[in-house]
């Protein structure tokens, strides 16, 4: 998605998330979640796709209902 805005995001049934991460706070959303690790796509980082354990979900904060 070239220009992600939380509406965009809501019509394609993701869930926009705030993630605090051990250098800084990121924002994105989930694109999959497994049995142990989780994908995140994070805007403001360079390799965009982030993989994190599921054990990290208490760093997730759900942007919206």
């Amino acid at each position: 998605m070239k220009n992600p805005t939380f509406r965009k995001l809501k019509r394609k049934g993701l869930a926009p998330i705030r993630y605090r991460g051990p250098d800084q706070v990121h924002h994105g959303w989930i694109e999959k979640t497994g049995r142990k690790w989780m994908y995140l796509r994070l805007i403001d980082r360079a390799p965009f796709r982030t993989r994190v354990p599921v054990a990290e979900i208490k760093y997730i904060a759900y942007l919206g209902g």
